[in-house]
């Protein structure tokens, strides 16, 4: 009893205050994806406004039309005003709310009863089964178009407050692309693909039991027609009693809301305009796409609009209802004349300009079928973002489509069909190079998707003169994948832009035939192949050139230094190589290193980093341990790989790892603690470098800003030493010791010092 008189006494002092209140104000803002749930007391002042580029508004999946396109103004809000309110800019980008109207009065008043009511159960210890709050949010089958956005909702009680759980195809709901936008009662998609297809099934529990429900959705490509009403409304004039009759039709292959509203008073200056807007009687038979008036008045007189609405835009028709109390006789007879003559002429005039056309487009057939042949050719178009913060310095990854349409070819003066390319590439006419100047040689290696090929450019890199350079283009039988690969590092080339350490476009061929990319030729191939050729060897197994001289240290931290060099311009420029390798690094003259191979390179300037979903060949034996176990990378990422290439060049291109076998085993050997070996005649100094890059926590690995300073330290530090040792005779400066005990010698060329 005590406590039922304490409960009524503190609601009693809080329903006091609620009275004495004014109303209050509130402004709710929406930005780009972002999810709202709101309450807000009744008879307040409430504005929500959407700060999206020319907005458009829906409340409960239905188009509205506001007064101000950006704000929605409620003087005293209602409880009929609650629902679940969207605004969509004009480029697809959505924002949510969920708007809640509470009656602090009742709400107040009805805790009283709701408080006793609850201590009396809690004391007879009553529960029961969950249930579903409203079956109307209910719906067993939807069907939206791809890249349109659905709302799914399932509001349940129960005593105990029961829990929801949203599951796919009885499982935890993965989407391939975008994210699920978990609510109270509800979930949102957006951004729908094909593969977002399926049973969606809500599971509401407590103690006492479970229900849920189960809503198929089917996820369309769609249609190329741009209409989405074609039947039009006609103006209408009846007499007092008549049934007036509107119907708007819609496409049947489209998930769209069709919904009528009525006009009371219409701007002068544009009758489609409504300044206002309310709901017209009457019954929907035959669907919510016709609209009945029975025994009509002089009241049910004004404009009556359709408002079709689907993931295409908003599409509105309208029409006038005019009401009498009699039809004049010649006035029926005179429209009924007029519009009899008018359909007989126009179907007259109908006829002869349709049969024209047909015998026109028929002559025009015969005479293309002999000059022109139908082919289909493939589209390839490159989209770019703009630049992060409005800085050179930063990019995205460019976006690469393909799309298949059908062209006429002409045929030549023997009606033979002309040579024609399988794709039509973007022309970007400041690299664009004339194939024609263009003599391709041998192949010098073949990649995942293309080979390389050596050739003879004129005029490319300095007039009237011919160079040499690389050539990539695509192998026979590739796909529209290897296409897309081979487009996107060629703009990843030059968004990236020209570095000396860095394998540099010098232009590309598009037009009129197959995409050949133009860069830079590398004399001596790649580097792991250049060291290798460099090992240490006896007398006996090859002759002694005497122009050849030993593989310095110097030279050895050189190679590091250069590659550290072009990866931190990459780091700059917010960009992930992701295959950083000693096979991926050219040799050019001078023994100039230059970064190579950017058909896994990512852009990482929003996130920071980069999550990989694909499954394709990875090269996990330079991969850090994050990118191992969890396809996780960043610039850091790269640090680890720049270690592993260290290794190889102070190894002469020894394959790292030699005695693990699976990717799974060198995790485990990293999580150890466990790193490569130091190698032979390899300094303490350059092998706690690789270590920094080796550390297992990519926040303790030294950026490439800190490498490249740490490696000229170590130069500086060794050319030092040089010219304290100009007294050692070159023989003795010339020999290594080798552990088992023979001496060996490293030549390269005298041009190649560097």
């Amino acid at each position: 009893m005590a406590i039922l008189l304490g409960a009524t006494l503190g609601f009693l002092i809080t329903l006091s205050q609620v009275i004495t209140q004014q109303p209050a104000t509130f402004q709710i803002n929406l930005v780009r994806r972002q999810i709202l749930n709101r309450t807000v007391p009744l008879h307040s002042n409430v504005t929500i406004r959407c700060d999206l580029d020319d907005p458009q508004w829906f409340r409960n999946a239905s188009y509205v039309i506001p007064q101000d396109a950006r704000v929605i103004p409620f003087y005293g809000i209602e409880s009929d005003d609650a629902g679940f309110y969207s605004c969509r800019s004009s480029r697809g980008e959505w924002a949510h709310l969920g708007l809640l109207v509470e009656d602090r009065l009742k709400l107040t008043t009805g805790r009283v009863s709701d408080g006793l009511e609850r201590v009396s159960k809690d004391l007879e210890g009553e529960a029961s089964v969950p249930f579903f709050v409203d079956e109307s949010q209910l719906i067993t089958k939807r069907t939206q178009l791809v890249g349109s956005t659905v709302l799914m909702k399932c509001t349940g009680d129960g005593n105990p407050k029961p829990g929801i759980v949203w599951t796919k195809d009885g499982r935890k709901i993965v989407r391939k692309a975008g994210r699920v936008e978990d609510m109270q009662w509800a979930i949102v998609l957006e951004k729908l693909d094909v593969s977002d297809s399926g049973s969606y099934r809500c599971n509401v529990c407590n103690r006492v039991g479970c229900i849920s429900f189960t809503t198929e959705l089917e996820v369309k490509e769609p249609s190329r027609q741009a209409a989405i009403v074609y039947t039009y409304l006609q103006n209408t004039t009846l007499e007092v009693g008549c049934e007036a009759r509107f119907e708007c039709s819609k496409k049947p292959d489209l998930e769209q809301r069709v919904e009528w509203i009525r006009f009371h008073m219409v701007d002068k200056t544009n009758p489609e305009i409504p300044e206002n807007v309310t709901k017209p009687r009457g019954s929907s038979n035959g669907g919510e796409e016709v609209l009945l008036l029975r025994n009509v008045t002089h009241d049910d007189e004004g404009w009556y609009t359709c408002v079709a609405t689907s993931a295409r835009g908003v599409f509105y028709q309208s029409a006038y209802l005019r009401v009498v109390d009699e039809l004049e006789n010649v006035e029926l007879i005179i429209d009924q004349y007029t519009t009899a003559m008018i359909l007989v002429i126009s179907l007259s005039v109908a006829f002869c300009v349709i049969a024209s056309m047909v015998v026109f487009i028929c002559i025009k057939l015969r005479i293309n079928q002999k000059k022109y042949f139908n082919y289909w050719i493939k589209t390839v178009t490159v989209s770019h973002m703009p630049a992060v913060g409005g800085t050179v310095k930063s990019f995205q990854l460019p976006v690469v489509h393909i799309e298949t349409h059908r062209m006429a070819v002409a045929k030549n003066e023997y009606y033979e069909v002309a040579d024609v390319s399988e794709y039509e590439f973007p022309i970007d006419w400041s690299w664009e190079f004339s194939r024609d100047k263009l003599t391709l040689g041998d192949t010098l290696g073949e990649g995942a998707f293309g080979r390389v090929v050596m050739a003879e450019a004129q005029g490319l890199l300095e007039k009237d003169q011919t160079s040499k350079v690389a050539v990539k283009m695509l192998k026979e039988g590739h796909t529209d994948v290897d296409v897309k690969n081979l487009v996107c590092e060629m703009e990843v080339m030059k968004l990236i832009g020209k570095h000396f350490n860095i394998i540099n476009l010098l232009g590309c061929c598009c037009k009129d035939g197959p995409l050949y990319v133009i860069v830079e030729y590398a004399a001596h191939g790649n580097l792991k192949e250049f060291l290798r050729s460099h090992r240490l060897q006896t007398a006996v197994d090859s002759p002694i050139d005497g122009d050849r001289r030993i593989l310095t240290p110097k030279q050895q931290i050189s190679f590091a230094f250069q590659i550290a060099r072009g990866m931190e311009h990459l780091s700059s420029m917010q960009c992930i190589h992701r295959d950083l390798a000693a096979r991926n690094v050219l040799v050019t003259e001078g023994l100039v290193m230059k970064i190579a191979d950017f058909g896994f390179a990512r852009d990482i300037h929003d996130r920071e980093y980069y999550r990989r979903k694909s499954d394709s060949k990875l090269p996990v034996r330079w991969m850090a341990p994050e990118s191992l176990e969890e396809r996780f990378y960043d610039t850091r990422s790269d640090v680890w790989s720049f270690g592993v290439v260290m290794w190889e060049i102070m190894t002469f291109g020894s394959h790292p790892y030699p005695s693990i076998p699976a990717w799974d085993d060198l995790l485990e050997f990293l999580k150890q603690g466990k790193r490569l070996e130091q190698p032979q005649h390899c300094s303490d100094e350059v092998y706690a470098l690789m270590n920094k890059c080796w550390e297992f926590k990519p926040g303790e690995r030294p950026p490439f800003s800190e490498i490249v300073w740490g490696l000229d330290q170590l130069i500086s530090a060794i050319t030092s030493e040089e010219y304290l040792d100009l007294g050692v005779p070159e023989s003795q400066a010339s020999t290594a010791s080798l552990h088992d005990g023979e001496e060996k010698k490293v030549y390269i060329s005298s041009e190649e010092i560097v």
